[in-house]
């Protein structure tokens, strides 16, 4: 796990110091996407998109928490995937 400097959070205010809880909200700013943090894959973080299953890897330097209006559009997001029924 490689945890961000209390200097870059300043710097960055969405800037992670360590590995989230599983389950969190963040964003891959490498794919500009909205994930889920799944967990640690060696050097790697294991994302999934808010709606799917599909996991993808991540640079945890490459990712960040996200802003209110991401928040919101993946709550939207959310929404709508299960009022279609779709597989959340």
């Amino acid at each position: 796990m490689r945890a961000k400097s209390s200097a870059a959070s300043k710097e960055h205010p969405h800037a992670l110091d360590g590995a989230p809880e599983v389950g969190t909200l963040v964003v891959d700013t490498v794919r500009d996407q909205l994930g889920l943090y799944c967990g640690e894959l060696g050097e790697r973080w294991t994302l999934r998109p808010v709606v799917g299953n599909a996991t993808w890897q991540a640079d945890p330097r490459s990712v960040r928490t996200p802003t209110m209006r991401e928040r919101l559009r993946a709550g939207t997001v959310r929404a709508n995937a299960r009022s279609r029924g779709e597989r959340l």
